[in-house]
């Protein structure tokens, strides 16, 4: 690896496959060396400047000093996401226990948010580990997110989207990743990649195409990518990145 090389941490989820394709087929990698993570490890990443370019939650955003936000790319939705959610057995009144899932700062912060503001629930948060959400006792509930919470839907009784209930909630948008990196690192080193994005939306379906069957991508794969996640940022996103920003300052 040359000195100059600008690692890029991204999260490897079928939500970034538009992201992933054009990587793989459209950049010159010179110069960049590119590795697929868990969100939690694209932070950690970026904190440790193991990574000066990243997709990262963006509860992580004011914990990490040395980086800001690049372009006006990253994983979002205007209403329901589907792949970010609280199941449950129980109803949402009766939920003493929620387990959090450990690959991302920002859904933990979200679901402590709308439990307190929206939903007026007051349960016990308790990190997840490994499968932490196949044995649900009565009254508990699990956060889980990214591609193991597609089809969770028809295990649980219960369903709550978070980005849905963020919306019934704000009025806004919500924004799960945002791409960051290192104030250190010129921008201009990174217009390759600020240019690549550009087609990231034309990328969805040669995408689903091309790691359909090395990625055993579910048969809702196409609505998702096109339905429920959004990719180019726009002003009310930004609006809502900066309410949630602001509202878990306060949380207890």
């Amino acid at each position: 690896m040359k000195e100059s090389t600008i690692q890029v941490s991204a999260v490897g989820y079928w939500n970034t496959l538009p992201y992933r394709y054009l990587f793989d087929n459209q950049f010159v990698n010179d110069g960049f060396e590119i590795s697929w993570d868990i969100p939690s490890v694209c932070a950690e990443k970026l904190h440790s400047k193991q990574a000066q370019l990243g997709l990262i939650p963006i509860a992580a955003l004011p914990q990490i000093p040395h980086v800001q936000a690049f372009s006006n790319f990253g994983i979002a939705t205007r209403g329901d996401v589907y792949s970010v959610a609280l199941f449950s057995n129980s109803k949402r009144s009766d939920i003493r226990k929620i387990y959090l899932d450990f690959h991302s700062r920002t859904s933990v912060r979200l679901v402590q948010v709308l439990a307190q503001e929206y939903w007026e629930i007051s349960p016990e948060f308790v990190q997840g580990s490994g499968a932490f959400y196949e044995h649900l006792e009565e009254g508990e509930g699990a956060v889980v997110i990214g591609d193991r919470a597609f089809g969770l839907e028809h295990v649980f009784r219960q369903k709550w989207d978070l980005a849905g209930e963020w919306r019934k909630y704000t009025g806004l948008p919500f924004v799960f990743a945002v791409w960051a990196m290192g104030t250190d690192i010129n921008p201009n080193n990174l217009k390759p990649i600020e240019t690549l994005f550009e087609a990231v939306e034309s990328a969805v379906e040669p995408a689903i195409e091309q790691y359909r069957n090395q990625m055993s991508l579910p048969e809702n794969i196409h609505r998702y990518l096109t339905e429920h996640i959004v990719y180019r940022l726009d002003e009310s996103m930004k609006r809502g990145m900066e309410l949630f920003l602001e509202k878990i300052k306060d949380l207890h």
